[in-house]
């Protein structure tokens, strides 16, 4: 064995606080002369390179090398060999370690990388990139190596150099490492003293509680969280001194994240003290500012004021008797709901500091502003008895700020926006829909013939035509969207969160519209049109200069066409409105043509298989269009309106069709109804329900609505009285589409809903795609711990529901079970009690199982064949696809894998399945030796080991129960 001692009088180099070369010094050694002077070549220019003909003269060199941060070396040499080398070199020198090799010598490399000798290694014939990228990153390597050692060497020297008290101790009180100021303390010469021993066992008696507090000390053991500052007078042992500490503890916590100790830090601040005195003088200081200050007392219920200085009774009229004992929030009068006086309420209820601006009453009435900063006053025990609030009258000046931003951003005449103020709406309209992936619509609009009437009537009259005009477009758009005027008569609308050009297409109709409508000027009345030119983004441009242009362009083609109509700018929009237009027509007149009908696809339950509820789906049968999809008529029918008279229907055909099954002797499961956004809000929604069950006899429990979550979430306090009041009618509530909306946890509970349901977006890919599986098995640990159940959308497959299944999701709906159904289909299903096959329960623990993924036949035949005495339950797949397919369905706990194979190659293969199934012990065996992606997998984890093809029989044998050993997959019979 070789000796890896370091030579008598060499030591290995101590991490230490000196700069650490950012240009790496390379020790190459090759016993070939024209390698090394190749690597020479190659990496001078960036590194400071040195040689070394053998490994004996290496080790030679190193000592004389301190600053050495990659170790280059040939594996197969003369005399002492590259494995060798490295293992001495390791007692020598911290710099990482790179081998250079061929294919011959993969043994001694994998070796190597399983015991950690090497940082890495090349193979030959190597390219210059390849060895410079190596080369970079063991010496990025070194460095952090080198800097994590001179942080624990700062460690040291902070503790043994602080004159404050520093300890660590364990859960019961024991010290596990303390400094040299703790040790004097408790009279001891060294730290080492006072391991594993508590205050009590060291000084017996001594009055060290209030430093060494054992309730913080178990209070940060149970809470986890840091303590407040403890202020403490503490005697000095051995003698009649008494100083003051201040004192804050920290949990010390292990590799599972548990508390298992208490770090502390206590300074003296005896003299800190002192000068209290010193600023209480200073405070005197107070009654003469020119600025309010209120002192509140926060320990007595309501908060009142205790003292206000002059300045206050300047301010806001009130004497000092009539304040102190009420609450400030009396200069609020009624005017309460104000974001600043939030931000204060909350500081207040967590002690902090807090700085708002807010509207104040004075006594006479008169409003000003207040700008306010508030902060807590603590006492020598750290808890907050009072607040300071120091606040200035900055009414004059807001006043000159908005009067200076209006002349800025707004127009004199309308008071819209001007054409400033429209750059920068434009541009943040743009950057929000590239976040949100929205449409925005850009409208230019004139007013037809407005120079004539100008001069006709004088431009008094014409700028209350304008004022007129303005005020009807500012009423018409939604809040967040933008009106600006920025000609004489040109005004430009922004429209944000667009869904697309059929909603630009309704709003600009109401516009013409409304501006049509006739109105009374300076005794005269007018009916004026206007001409509408509408672009969209991202299709019609990408910048607000370039929609504008646009939009100006579509303008003028509607003016030129007569006035008094809208124009898009592309002749395909132009046709996509007038397909829309017809379709909105025909949608008219479908409810009284009886062209709906209602579909129903059945949710079953993953406990075991039964139906367990049906779900309404709208579908239009169009006489010439055929069955219109829901995606094309039913956000139309939301715009328009329609949408609240087709859910009515809907919700009283539901109810009719229950009766219908129920009079036929059908156990129906509850029927669950999506609810748009415009029905939910429209008001009366409880009234129409509870009509329809009366009609047909229903009770609400046969009935479940849907709400999706964006609907919830635009206003949540009108939401959860809705929701209130449908749940008094018996019914289950159920959130939509869950994990595409933005709902908080705080707004979810306060929702008095039964399911989540996770969108299909999600169950698509959460088999292949960890990012969706993660999101799925978040949700439901989410809704369980909320106490609901939870129904996965879009199911197609049976890897899909065992996944979901064996993640403890409630239900499934899908075309797995089965498809949207007419009624009757539905009917027989539900007579016949059809279940779906569910995985019957193993009696017994399943044998361990193993997975083999290889495209090749006869390597699957072969390890079969290999390792089918050995006791393993043995799986196989052809591809990295079918493996995750069984992956999901089979628990698995050991996985061997090829590298190269179609589709996905076996190092991606494993990453996903580290994501997806961390449990599973994951292994190559290969016959390409693909170093850099196996090494990259390595290095992230997601192989664990790897072999070479053609494999030694028992090794392999050996491996693979080392990997069941390893699963924890109980005991493999021996063979």
């Amino acid at each position: 064995m070789t000796d890896t001692t370091p030579p008598a009088g060499r030591e290995m180099p101590e991490a230490s606080f000196a700069y650490i070369s950012e240009r790496p010094v390379v020790l190459a050694v090759d016993d070939e002369p024209q390698i090394l002077a190749a690597i020479v070549d190659t990496l001078e220019d960036e590194c400071i390179v040195h040689t070394a003909p053998s490994a004996e003269a290496a080790i030679a060199l190193i000592p004389t090398l301190p600053d050495l941060s990659v170790l280059l070396s040939d594996q197969r040499m003369p005399g002492m060999c590259g494995d060798a080398l490295l293992a001495q070199a390791r007692g020598l020198s911290r710099a990482a370690a790179v081998m250079v090799t061929g294919y011959a010598d993969l043994d001694a490399v994998v070796r190597a990388v399983n015991r950690g000798r090497i940082f890495g290694y090349i193979t030959k014939p190597w390219n210059q990139e390849q060895l410079r990228l190596m080369v970079q990153s063991a010496h990025a390597h070194y460095r952090l190596q080198r800097e994590l050692l001179a942080e624990q060497r700062l460690l040291r020297e902070f503790m043994d150099n602080t004159t404050d008290l520093v300890f660590y101790q364990d859960g019961r009180q024991r010290f596990i490492r303390a400094n040299g100021c703790c040790a004097q303390l408790l009279g001891r010469d060294a730290p080492d003293a006072l391991t594993g021993h508590s205050v009590a066992e060291l000084l017996p008696g001594a009055e060290l509680n209030g430093l060494f507090d054992p309730a913080e000390h178990a209070r940060v053991m149970s809470s986890g969280e840091p303590s407040a500052e403890q202020c403490v007078r503490v005697p000095v042992p051995g003698t009649a001194e008494w100083r003051w500490y201040s004192t804050t503890r920290a949990p010390i916590r292990d590799d599972r994240d548990e508390v298992v100790g208490v770090v502390g830090i206590s300074r003296d601040v005896t003299e800190r003290l002192g000068v209290l005195e010193a600023l209480r003088l200073r405070e005197r200081a107070i009654e003469a500012s020119v600025n309010a200050v209120t002192i509140v007392d926060c320990q007595q219920p309501g908060l009142p004021i205790v003292y206000v200085n002059p300045a206050f009774e300047r301010i806001t009229g009130f004497r000092a008797e009539e304040a102190i004992g009420r609450n400030p929030r009396f200069l609020h009068g009624a005017d309460r709901d104000q974001p600043g006086l939030d931000e204060i309420r909350v500081a207040v209820r967590e002690r902090r500091h807090a700085h708002a601006i807010f509207r104040n009453h004075r006594k006479d009435g008169r409003i000003y502003w207040a700008d306010l900063h508030i902060a807590p006053v603590c006492d020598e025990a750290g808890r907050c008895t009072h607040f300071v609030g120091i606040q200035y009258d900055v009414t004059e000046r807001l006043r000159y700020q908005a009067e200076l931003e209006r002349h800025a951003n707004f127009d004199s005449v309308t008071g819209v926006a001007n054409r400033n103020l429209l750059d920068d709406r434009l541009a943040q309209a743009l950057a929000n829909a590239n976040r949100h992936q929205h449409s925005v619509g850009v409208l230019s609009i004139d007013i037809d013939r407005f120079g004539s009437l100008v001069g006709s009537f004088g431009h008094a009259v014409g700028d209350d035509i304008l004022r007129h005009v303005a005020a009807r477009l500012t009423a018409l758009v939604r809040e967040g969207d933008t009106v600006a005027r920025v000609g004489r008569d040109d005004f430009v609308v922004v429209l944000g969160d667009l869904p697309g050009v059929d909603a630009a297409g309704v709003i600009v109709r109401r516009i013409l519209d409304d501006i049509a409508r006739p109105f009374a000027v300076d005794g005269h009345e007018f009916a004026v049109t206007a001409s509408v030119g509408v672009c969209l983004y991202p299709g019609d441009g990408d910048s607000p200069a370039v929609l504008l242009q646009h939009a100006n362009i579509a303008r003028l083609e509607a003016r030129s066409a007569g006035g008094n109509q809208y124009c898009f700018d592309t002749p395909a929009m132009n046709a996509a409105v007038v397909q829309r237009q017809a379709l909105e027509q025909a949608l008219r007149g479908a409810l009284e043509r009886g062209e709906f009908v209602l579909h129903y696809q059945p949710r079953v339950s993953l406990q075991d298989g039964a139906i367990v509820g049906l779900e309404v789906l709208l579908r239009w049968q169009h006489p010439e269009l055929g069955l219109v999809p829901p995606m094309e008529f039913i956000p139309l029918a939301e715009e328009t309106g329609l949408i609240v008279p087709v859910g009515e229907w809907v919700i009283g055909a539901a109810c009719r069709q229950i009766r219908r099954w129920r009079d036929c002797g059908l156990a129906v499961p509850p029927v669950a109804i999506n609810l748009s956004a415009r029905q939910f809000r429209s008001g009366g929604l409880d009234r129409t329900i509870a009509d329809a069950l009366a009609a047909e006899g229903l009770d609400g429990a046969q009935l479940e609505l849907e709400i999706t979550e964006s609907t919830a979430m635009t206003d949540v306090g009108e939401a959860v009285a809705a929701m209130q009041k449908l749940k008094a009618l018996g019914i289950s509530l159920a959130l939509d589409d869950f994990g595409t909306g933005y709902s908080s946890l705080a707004y979810l509970r306060r929702f008095p809903i039964d399911y989540l349901k996770i969108d299909r977006a999600f169950v698509r890919d959460v088999v292949t795609e960890p990012g969706d599986a993660a999101i799925c098995i978040a949700t439901i640990r989410l809704a369980h711990s909320l106490r609901l159940k939870v129904i996965a959308e879009g199911v197609e497959n049976e890897a899909q529901m065992e996944y979901l299944r064996r993640q403890g999701c409630d239900e499934i709906q899908g075309y797995h079970f089965s498809p949207p159904l007419e009624g009757e289909a539905l009917a027989a299903m539900l007579g016949e009690g059809t279940r779906m096959a569910l995985p019957a329960p193993a009696e017994d623990a399943p044998p361990p199982t193993l997975l083999l993924v290889d495209d090749e036949p006869h390597v699957l035949s072969a390890l079969k064949r290999l390792l089918r005495h050995d006791g393993y339950r043995i799986l196989t797949a052809a591809s990295a696809r079918e493996g995750l397919d069984i992956l999901a369905r089979e628990p698995v706990q050991v996985l061997l894998s090829d590298e190269r194979m179609p589709g996905m190659n076996g190092s991606e293969f494993l990453m996903r399945v580290k994501e997806l199934h961390p449990d599973t012990v994951r292994m190559v065996l290969s016959g390409y030796a693909n170093v850099d992606a196996i090494t990259r997998a390595i290095n992230n984890g997601a192989v664990s080991k790897f072999l070479l093809k053609p494999w030694d029989d028992e090794e392999l044998r050996v491996t693979v129960r080392e990997a069941f050993a390893h699963a924890g997959a109980g005991q493999v019979p021996e063979s």
